[in-house]
């Protein structure tokens, strides 16, 4: 049954047993010392609402009930010598590379999991990392930071559906036949390979501390030639649609996305030299580097760049 489920059924039982259980608690014989050897009641059960005694934590071995997996667990105190006999605090590999080597070995654990997890739902992985598709290390950062989160389809026997929210930035300029907007054109991964037009409204995925204002400034932190202080965004106008879709970072993993589009405007100021055009400006981050265009609604249109939700919902 669901974890939470299980503790909640195991907390039940606890209180109809109440005294009933304590008077029927099962204590093994004293030790010479004076003190239990083991010690199976209810009052030292795992994930109970009564912890296991001081006097009972101090003894050699020790006998608990784990209620939840209905199973009785041996607990024993070992001797340091005992333990580094055994490299069981050998965590970090040799002097002077514990800490990297530790952090690379979690990275690995975790993208190994989540590939078994993906493939258990008949996800190949295969694909990942190839091409235009981002690697499984990177699927595994992203669940860890909370970047984007796997959930179950009711609807559907075993199928994982990856949700994703994220935040577009309509940034224009201009007005009537000088009106343009910025776009993210393409982008180059660290290997070398390129994913060429992308042609969409630059955006991120909203982080699980960020608010709607946190993640736009975020982005705008991010554009070449761009200050901050000469956007002004318009959170009256945000709109708001759902889009469900084979990802194409992630091939095979279907993912919905929840998208908000927070319209802006960069206030031009020709004194400071900084104008819009159609030639592209590129941003490198730690992990790729972005390429903008500044774009007509026209040359939007024959790109089919999503501008709206009305042209989302007709895409």
């Amino acid at each position: 049954p669901d974890p939470a489920v299980a503790a909640r059924r195991m907390e039940l039982v606890e209180r109809l047993e109440g005294n009933r259980m304590k008077r029927m608690a099962i204590r093994s014989e004293m030790t010479g010392d004076g003190r239990f050897n083991k010690y199976c009641t209810s009052e030292s059960s795992l994930d109970s609402a009564n912890a296991t005694p001081a006097t009972i934590l101090q003894n050699p071995t020790f006998q608990v009930i784990d209620r939840l997996t209905d199973k009785i667990r041996t607990f024993e105190w070992k001797s340091i010598t005992w333990i580094q006999s055994r490299g069981l605090l050998n965590l970090g590999g040799r002097s002077g590379e514990g800490r990297y080597k530790e952090s690379n070995s979690v990275r690995y654990s975790s993208a190994t999991a989540v590939g078994l997890m993906l493939e258990a739902h008949g996800i190949d992985t295969s694909a990942f990392g190839k091409g235009s598709a981002k690697s499984l290390e990177r699927f595994a950062e992203e669940l860890e930071c909370g970047a984007s989160q796997i959930m179950m389809d009711a609807a559907k026997h075993k199928a994982l559906v990856r949700v994703v929210e994220v935040v577009l930035m309509r940034l224009s300029c201009g007005e009537g036949p000088d009106l343009r907007y910025l776009i993210v054109a393409s982008d180059e991964q660290l290997d070398g390979r390129v994913r060429p037009s992308l042609n969409r409204l630059p955006g991120t995925k909203k982080r699980p501390h960020e608010n709607l204002r946190n993640a736009v400034e975020r982005i705008v932190h991010e554009l070449p030639k761009i200050d901050g202080d000469d956007v002004v965004f318009s959170f009256d106008g945000i709109e708001e649609f759902e889009e469900d879709e084979e990802s194409p970072s992630y091939p095979g993993v279907r993912t919905v996305y929840r998208k908000q589009v927070v319209p802006g405007v960069f206030c031009l100021d020709r004194t400071r030299g900084v104008a819009p055009g159609p030639s592209e400006m590129a941003h490198s981050s730690s992990r790729s580097t972005k390429f903008f265009s500044w774009l007509t609604v026209d040359e939007c249109g024959r790109k089919q760049v999503k501008l709206t939700t009305q042209q989302a919902a007709e895409a």
